[in-house]
């Protein structure tokens, strides 16, 4: 009777290690291809290297990125990003966590980026308008946070591969 109950304890242990058994990878939100986030002029986000095992869980990127819930969609990836949009010479992986629906200021004082919409179509709150806030997957640290703007309001990062 014990030979039975340690085969599928020996099975379950083989799978583990099989599957390294190791820091998680978040293989669904990881980035797949190489794409440009809509409306931040170069904001290239990139596949990460496969054995990235971030320390940083999804989870708490979010919670890092936003001190309280955006009232919009709110989703990660976790992908390479330019030093340029994180301070450093090359690239740099990172969550990189996205807050839709966010209202932009319009009253006269309040800083506006009129550039990127048609003041004579202007949708102050707006599924079109992203947050994109970039963290270091091993650390933590906030690195950098970016406006975005999607002509679609549909748009979404390439994950689930890695």
């Amino acid at each position: 009777m014990r030979s039975l109950v340690a085969i599928p304890l020996v099975a379950l242990a083989l799978a583990a290690a099989a599957c390294g058994g190791g820091a998680p990878t978040f293989a669904a939100l990881r980035q797949s291809t190489v794409e440009e986030v809509p409306g931040t002029w170069g904001l290239v986000l990139r596949p990460p290297p496969t054995d990235l095992a971030p320390k940083v869980t999804p989870a708490r990127a979010r919670a890092i990125a936003f001190a309280q819930r955006p009232p919009g969609q709110v989703l990660e990836t976790l992908a390479l990003v330019p030093g340029s949009f994180v301070g450093t010479r090359h690239e740099s992986p990172a969550w990189v966590v996205f807050a839709r629906d966010l209202c932009y200021a319009q009253s006269k004082g309040d800083l506006v980026s009129s550039s990127r919409r048609d003041p004579n179509d202007v949708q102050r709150c707006s599924d079109r308008n992203l947050w994109v806030t970039m963290i270091d997957p091993a650390s933590g640290q906030r690195l950098s946070s970016v406006g975005a703007y999607d002509t679609t309001g549909r748009w979404t990062p390439a994950r689930g591969s890695a």
